[in-house]
């Protein structure tokens, strides 16, 4: 299915094979996608903004998720990640070469 709204096109692509589904949607005002994955209650959320520079991939299993964002502007990465409602974040600082890890 295709649904085209304004200037945006908004793409959306499900197979069902094993359960499995994957959404792609593209927003070509904001200059960013979004990409879906369904996986036998497994999800993937892959977000690009191109004009903020910057990506966030989130990963959820059996709650338990994983975020990851990367600003490429300000040189930094910051990984976060939730297991067992035990945070963990991990910063980098390419200029001031550094890691953070609280």
């Amino acid at each position: 299915m295709r649904g085209i709204t304004g200037t945006s096109q908004c793409f959306y692509d499900r197979s069902q094979f094993d359960d499995r589904s994957v959404m792609i949607t593209k927003l070509f005002d904001e200059s960013s996608f979004m990409i879906t994955k369904l996986f036998e209650d497994r999800s993937v959320m892959i977000t690009k903004l191109f004009d903020e520079r910057s990506f966030m991939i989130t990963k959820l299993f059996d709650d338990r998720s994983v975020i990851i964002t990367k600003l490429v502007d300000d040189r930094s990465v910051m990984i976060t990640k939730l297991v067992d409602d035990r945070p963990v974040m991990i910063t980098k600082l390419l200029n001031d070469r550094s890691v953070m890890i609280p």
